[in-house]
């Protein structure tokens, strides 16, 4: 029997990419939180009603279950257990629900190996079904895991954006805003150049105001490709510091049975870029001659390009005669 009031030991990982190891620790966090406060419900109801040594006397033989144990807890539990005097009333439904958990259980914690993003969900939502309807506090997990993984989808795969990353886009945000102003001004002052050549009055405060301006749209420019160019090395370092089983290949050996990497683009020949196929946007808006750079090097091996498949760390595979091969990385040849 565990304290009364014991807090879950289990806090929710949320993983920093959608490498498979990332996805098994977040999904395991889950399982035995969840566990746990299901253990802790049991113990709550049962330990009262039939005294301490509950576990033993009712589930006890070669030997006594763990309270806390997914395998115990997560099973098909018969009409007629006494652990649904500590659940909602028995149903088909609610019983399958905690056999599906177990199912998800078993298959990350058994054959890891062969989970991908989309069973990563599927067991998350497993998990959210049986949590929901028993009103656990980890019931909330589900939802913060769901939200992550569509953060790290929209971002290739990668970590939503670091502290610093987000303080140089929104520097960067500012620097365009600035150009736009710069631009406005640079016009208004042709404008008025223009007009005071020709009215004779003013001219030189007004080719003055206009140098001034030119000058200030020149450094705004500067400022932003430097920006720019901070952002694709956060990027980059990013990408770089993830490790895969592709690092080892080389550009034109075969991808193997290696997972594929959950963001997919399109190689575009006729314009030596990448078009994200979810967003409908090309790679280079986003990572300006990174990826224009990536293209041209991977339409050596698909020259007439296609769909590609990106990873977390940016190791990219395509079709080639209905084989995937490996193309490179994103940041290097």
């Amino acid at each position: 029997m565990t304290t009364a009031g014991a807090s879950n030991p289990f806090p929710l990982i949320l993983p920093e990419s959608l490498v498979l190891g990332q996805l098994s620790a977040a999904l395991g966090s889950f399982i035995k939180a969840a566990a746990w406060e299901v253990g802790e419900l049991f113990d709550a109801v049962l330990a009262p009603a039939f005294g301490v040594d509950w576990l033993s006397e009712n589930f006890g033989g070669v030997y006594t279950p763990n309270l806390h144990d997914p395998d115990f807890v997560f099973n098909w539990h018969q009409p007629d257990s006494i652990l649904w005097q500590a659940l909602p009333p028995y149903s088909p439904d609610l019983k399958n629900r905690f056999g599906n958990a177990r199912r998800t259980r078993n298959r990350w914690e058994h054959e890891t190996a062969k989970q991908n993003v989309h069973s990563f969900l599927n067991g998350v939502d497993q998990l959210r079904r049986l949590a929901d309807p028993l009103t656990l506090d980890v019931a909330n997990y589900g939802p913060s895991l769901l939200e992550r993984a569509k953060l790290l989808h929209k971002a290739g795969g990668v970590l939503p954006p670091s502290e610093s990353e987000i303080e140089l886009q929104r520097q960067k945000e500012q620097a365009e805003e600035a150009r736009r102003e710069a631009e406005e001004a640079v016009k208004m002052a042709n404008e008025t150049a223009a007009a005071a050549n020709q009215l004779g009055v003013k001219a030189a405060e007004a080719s003055k105001a206009k140098e001034q301006a030119v000058q200030q749209l020149a450094q705004v420019q500067a400022d932003l490709e430097m920006l720019e160019r901070n952002l694709a090395y956060a990027g980059r370092a990013s990408r770089q510091s993830l490790t895969e089983p592709a690092d080892d290949l080389e550009p034109g050996a075969p991808w193997g049975d290696l997972p594929l990497g959950i963001r997919t683009l399109t190689l575009k020949a006729n314009m030596v870029d990448l078009m994200d196929r979810t967003t409908q946007t090309l790679l280079s808006q986003q990572m300006g001659p990174i990826a224009t750079e990536a293209a041209a090097r991977w339409l050596q091996i698909l020259p007439s390009g296609g769909l590609v498949h990106l990873t977390p760390a940016g190791h990219a595979a395509g079709q080639l005669d209905g084989v995937y091969v490996y193309l490179g990385r994103l940041d290097h040849s």
